[in-house]
């Protein structure tokens, strides 16, 4: 049995702590921008996509907050809004019922709604108009004088 007299220095063959290998949490998913905006642009909501990934709301959502993948993510849901717009006009061309029109109707509310919100400037309810207007104060001002 080898006993070191000195406590710092490690015995010969040993593995410095520094080269270690780090232990990884084997609960750690990879998530993958890439198949997130997919889904999302599909028309997917943010809850589906969670447990597609396998993994909690608040979890994705820090993920989609990231700065390397905020632009993605915004451009998804950008784009989301036109299959939320599709959805609308397919649920009522599937209607064949009387019942069923009225639920349709309603869901494709909602959907026009959803897409509003996640593109407000295509989609959205209010009209904005905006004006270029020029005038020449001076002139009307010295005619006044």
């Amino acid at each position: 049995m080898t006993t070191h007299t000195n406590p710092n220095k490690a015995p010969t063959g040993a593995v410095p702590v520094s080269a270690t290998p780090k232990k990884t949490n084997p609960r750690k998913k990879h998530l993958d921008i890439d198949q997130i905006c997919a889904w999302l642009e599909d028309g997917e909501n943010i809850t589906a996509v969670a447990k597609k990934c396998k993994v909690n709301r608040s979890t994705l959502n820090a993920f989609l907050a990231k700065p390397d993948n905020s632009a993605r993510a915004m451009a998804a849901r950008l784009d989301a809004a036109a299959a939320y717009a599709d959805m609308a006009e397919d649920v009522i061309a599937k209607a064949r019922s009387p019942l069923a029109l009225a639920k349709a109707r309603e869901l494709a509310h909602h959907y026009r709604w959803r897409a509003g919100k996640h593109n407000p400037k295509h989609f959205g309810d209010k009209v904005q108009v905006e004006a270029d207007v020029n005038m020449q104060v001076t002139k009307i001002v010295r005619e006044f004088i």
